[in-house]
């Protein structure tokens, strides 16, 4: 069946994604690791739903997928 390069279809209603933007958050995918000056962890599942209010920061990510 389908192995690591298979297609996703994308969410029925949704707009497709502009291919020159997705092109470009790729290449920034790609060099963040390259070029950062410390290791951190990159939330990959932000949405509304996981973005809350703190006390020792004004916002707090929760369930991240790095």
């Amino acid at each position: 069946m389908g192995g690591p390069r298979t297609r996703r279809p994308r969410a029925q209603g949704g707009p497709a994604p502009d291919p020159g933007l997705a092109r470009a958050a790729l290449d920034v995918w790609r060099e963040l690791p390259r070029s950062a000056p410390r290791q951190v962890l990159l939330c990959t599942d932000l949405h509304p739903g996981n973005v809350l209010r703190a006390e020792r920061e004004p916002w707090l990510v929760v369930d991240p997928k790095p």
